[in-house]
């Protein structure tokens, strides 16, 4: 019972801090909860580029967004002498490299047939270290969203968009590279704490421009593995008991920000693997969910390392849909 009521009080107190940090009441204004002014994304010439420019205009189609910016990071825009030489045939000698790759990516947004679907656009070719530069130009720009690929394969390619999300304080969305589908059904991860909420009043700011989209959150109970217990009659006891606290604490949670006026309804998912991460997308993944959205704090230094915990394992184990990882205002 001591358990048990460990238990209650923490997840009380998580949706208990919730309250006291919301400073904005949940019905407030599609236009104040889903801004999209300015959209940002890094193309890097890999398959990922086409979902990016996909997603780039289905955003545009269902939003007022005014502006979307293109960028690529290059190490060195002027080649070094030897290589001009080795591959001079390669090289049109009067086009400067940046242009050569700004034209290029013009190229992709014009065949594509983006180029009457998108606002204000430019394409932006900057010279450095990817991962400084990026966090320069968001901080320049401002974006409300940057879209980043998601590789199937990530290698070393992974690395970049998952140091960007940790240092960022703009939020982000990961586009896998084969996703090109519409966004019909939103799974929103919630563990009672305000970033949690904050999720999910933006996934439900989201879909209301969003005709056929439902919001769906998603709460993992942390279950003991069977050998915690000695008998298996002692086991199911704790289990249902911790499964009613979390649905009651859904409730408290869901009065306490207004969502119990939205129409929808938690999930609760067993915790069967021992990896949060991995239930959340499996659960996604069996429900061919289309987005996954999941809250984040800040990016001081300790949130910094709260960050990698569950939210990037999610990048890792996500490579069927985007995931879209929402910063707290809080």
């Amino acid at each position: 019972m001591q358990a048990v009521t460990f238990i209650k009080r923490r997840q009380c107190a998580l949706f208990e801090l919730g309250c006291i940090a919301s400073r904005t009441p949940f019905f407030v204004t599609n236009d104040e909860l889903m801004r999209l002014n300015r959209i940002l994304t890094g193309l890097d010439f890999s398959l990922a580029d086409r979902a990016l420019l996909a997603m780039n205009a289905f955003l545009c189609s269902h939003f007022p967004v005014q502006k979307c910016y293109f960028v690529h990071v290059t190490d060195h825009l002027v080649l070094p002498d030897d290589i001009v030489a080795r591959f001079a045939h390669l090289f049109a000698p009067d086009t400067p490299v940046d242009e050569v790759l700004r034209q290029r990516i013009e190229r992709q947004i014009v065949e594509g047939g983006l180029e009457e679907l998108l606002p204000q656009w430019e394409v932006n070719i900057l010279e450095g270290q990817p991962e400084s530069r990026l966090l320069h130009w968001i901080e320049v720009k401002k974006p409300d969203l940057v879209l980043m690929g998601n590789k199937i394969e990530a290698g070393s390619g992974g690395v970049l968009p998952r140091r960007l999300a940790r240092r960022t304080p703009a939020e982000v969305m990961f586009v896998p590279e084969t996703f090109m589908r519409p966004i019909r059904h939103i799974v929103v991860a919630i563990d009672f704490s305000p970033p949690s909420a904050e999720a999910l009043k933006k996934a439900l700011a989201f879909a209301k421009n969003l005709p056929e989209a439902r919001v769906e959150p998603l709460y993992v109970v942390e279950l003991p593995p069977s050998g915690f217990y000695l008998n298996e009659r002692e086991l199911s006891s704790y289990n249902e008991m911790v499964k009613a606290t979390a649905r009651q604490t859904w409730a408290e949670f869901a009065k306490a920000y207004g969502f119990d006026k939205a129409g929808i309804t938690c999930t609760f998912r067993d915790n069967n693997y021992q990896s949060t991460a991995q239930a959340i997308t499996d659960y996604a993944s069996e429900k061919q969910a289309d987005l996954l959205m999941l809250g984040a704090r800040g990016h001081s230094a300790l949130e910094v390392l709260l960050f990698g915990s569950v939210t990037e394992r999610v990048l890792d184990y996500a490579k069927e849909m985007p995931v879209w990882v929402v910063r707290s205002q809080q």
